[in-house]
């Protein structure tokens, strides 16, 4: 059985180094198109905010009932613990765990296909178990069922704080827990063994405290911030779109009405009278439709918070600085924009640090890359392996990827970074440098890094990912499987059988385009077709990162969506000026360079080339015209970017 409903997918926040650290929850969650600008969305206040004392008292409470429940339990009893505090960290951990369970769009889905989400339960694995009508329980896993790996993103991120080991919906919404579950949160030992359980018991009630507020990053307090904010964003996202799909459906009728009633009041005036102006009509109806913003939403508008009051549609599109409908089809494209923000793909575009809003400069890609090389840092999950210069290399080394796995990297990736190795990799990179974050983004910062290390030392090849030239003369009208192959047995040299991984890791963050699923031959590296293809692409990326590798060549080209924003449009056209140099090259109208800066009279040649030889290219040649028109404000980044 499949969720079928249309997925939706959002952007989510990432984290830094020491010296951005204290920002890191009131930064952008992406730095691409409709990610919510943080200077009208900010952190809820202190009013939506728990304070410390409070959250240390509740915690003193709790530690307190722990204390008497463990000294008086019998050996190996399920012990439960009735009325925990919601301000505890637990509490407060598990109230969002509800509320991510509490998923309007999820809820829907199931009901739709006779299952009951009361009945939901979640494996570690993250599999998702729900009882049908009959009785028979459906089961979606996150790599056979991608409509639930896309819904299942905040569920899991809550659920790794809270009960690492899985738990049923019954469980989140009941009032009481396990003894072992807030052992497990507080880093508490249970050792059956009514001595050393009575001394620790003894320890927690003369210190009145667990030894901590809940152990690990993944239970901190920044965490926990982060990720309501980010249910947060989302739930006025779909509140937004709940309402733009209501006007949508009423627009039309309300502007018949006017031009009646416009038509009606002309027979009373003499004299010429201009016709009813249904766009405005229209811009005049949006801002009569009202919808609530979320109580606990850091959304301001005019430097005023808004949690918990109304605002119009035409106000929450303003101050998300997004382009105003003037029909309905443009309201529609903006519906489904928004349907790819509200459920981010697992791990984005694997990028990790390399793909957070301020993304790791040289100086700390190259103290992660010098930290990794030949166990710089000792690890001791490393000491038996042979010696690796990257991540990749040493990782690989501990585990054993089948046939199938390789065929699918995105899946062998995702199943890597849950590794032992792994895992003690992303926590050491992380102490060492101080930073917050998820333990996959250090890891993927460190793959990412070594694979393609001449990056930092060779900048000025542009073209280049894992030392191999994409744009090399003898890819030019190659299909684009030419290319994979070419880059995978580049990398095998070095990876063996584990290049197909290999080679989707840089390529998935740097040249995704070439990751799409059956692209016909006769879209060929450099061609008409290409530029088109990595344009589209480009769109796709910037609203959903990760999105372009999972579908077809025929599913972008019908997904494709017009840019809602000034952000979008930059990036269609920078992607378009980009591709339309590529194709100048491949077709000898300028002379490729190592370093992809090229001045504005190649550009401009270029284009007037393409227009004359290509009709397809006409968009693209424009678009990259209106970026040359404002050169002082967005530079040339496209082609000095990685």
């Amino acid at each position: 059985m499949q969720l079928s409903s249309s997925a939706l997918t959002s952007t989510t926040h990432n984290a830094y180094f020491e010296d951005t650290r204290n920002t890191s929850v009131s930064q952008d969650s992406s730095s691409r198109s409709f990610a919510m600008s943080r200077t009208r969305r900010e952190a809820p206040g202190n009013e939506a905010v728990l304070s410390t004392s409070d959250r240390a008292q509740a915690d003193s409470e709790l530690a307190a009932r722990y204390a008497e429940a463990l000294e008086s339990r019998a050996r190996d009893e399920h012990t439960i613990i009735p009325n925990i505090p919601d301000a505890s960290s637990l509490g407060q951990w598990r109230t969002q765990l509800r509320n991510t369970f509490a998923d309007p769009y999820l809820a829907y889905v199931l009901k739709r296909q006779g299952l009951d989400p009361t009945t939901m339960e979640i494996a570690p694995d993250g599999t998702l178990s729900v009882k049908e009508k009959n009785g028979a329980i459906a089961r979606f896993t996150l790599k056979d069922h991608p409509r639930w790996a896309l819904y299942a993103g905040p569920i899991l991120a809550a659920l790794k704080a809270y009960a690492p080991d899985g738990i049923s919906y019954s469980a989140v919404r009941a009032d009481s827990v396990p003894l072992k579950l807030i052992a497990q949160f507080y880093g508490e030992t249970i050792h059956n063994d009514s001595t050393e359980d009575r001394a620790r018991a003894q320890a927690l009630q003369k210190n009145n405290a667990f030894a901590t507020s809940g152990v690990g990053q993944a239970r901190s307090e920044e965490t926990l911030m982060l990720q309501k904010q980010q249910l947060a964003d989302r739930r006025d996202l779909q509140a937004f779109q709940d309402a733009l799909v209501e006007a949508n459906a009423k627009v039309g009728k309300y502007l018949d009405q006017q031009e009646r009633l416009h038509q009606s009041n002309l027979s009373f005036r003499p004299g010429f009278q201009p016709p009813y102006d249904r766009e405005a009509g229209f811009l005049s109806y949006l801002q009569s439709q009202l919808f609530t913003i979320g109580p606990e939403s850091g959304f301001h508008l005019d430097n005023q918070p808004m949690a918990g009051r109304q605002v119009n549609l035409l106000q929450f599109m303003t101050a998300n600085g997004w382009k105003h409908p003037v029909n309905t089809e443009e309201m529609r494209q903006i519906g489904l924009s928004l349907a790819e923000l509200q459920y981010p793909q697992r791990r984005q575009d694997l990028g990790g640090g390399l793909a957070w809003p301020t993304p790791l400069d040289t100086t700390q890609q190259q103290a992660i890359y010098d930290a990794v090389s030949y166990n710089a840092m000792g690890l001791p999950e490393f000491d038996q392996l042979k010696l690796s210069q990257n991540a990749f290399g040493y990782l690989t080394q501990t585990i054993q990827w089948s046939e199938a796995e390789l065929k699918d990297p995105r899946q062998a990736i995702l199943r890597l970074l849950q590794s032992p190795a792994a895992q003690s990799l992303g926590e050491a990179l992380r102490d060492k440098f101080e930073g917050v974050g998820s333990v996959e983004d250090w890891v993927l910062s460190a793959l990412q890094i070594g694979l393609n290390q001449d990056a930092l030392w060779k900048p000025g090849e542009k073209n280049k990912v894992a030392g191999f030239d994409l744009s090399a003369r003898e890819n030019w009208g190659k299909p684009l499987s030419f290319v994979l192959k070419g880059l995978t047995d580049h990398l095998s040299k070095s990876y063996g059988g584990n290049a197909p991984v290999a080679a989707y890791l840089p390529l998935s963050h740097h040249a995704p385009e070439l990751l799409v699923k059956d692209v016909p031959d006769h879209v060929t590296y450099g061609s008409p077709g290409w530029v088109s293809l990595k344009s589209i692409v480009a769109k796709a990326e910037m609203r959903s990162p990760g999105v372009a590798a999972t579908k077809t060549y025929e599913q972008l080209l019908k997904d494709d969506l017009r840019p809602i924003d000034d952000a979008g449009i930059q990036v269609e056209a920078l992607a378009a000026r980009e591709g339309l140099i590529h194709w100048a090259v491949a077709d000898g109208a300028i002379e490729k360079r190592e370093d992809n800066n090229y001045t504005d009279e190649e550009i401009e040649r270029a284009g007037v080339l393409a227009n004359e030889r290509f009709e397809l290219l006409t968009t693209a040649s424009e678009a990259q015209r209106t970026i040359l028109h404002s050169r002082s404000e967005l530079g040339l980044s496209i082609l000095r970017a990685p």
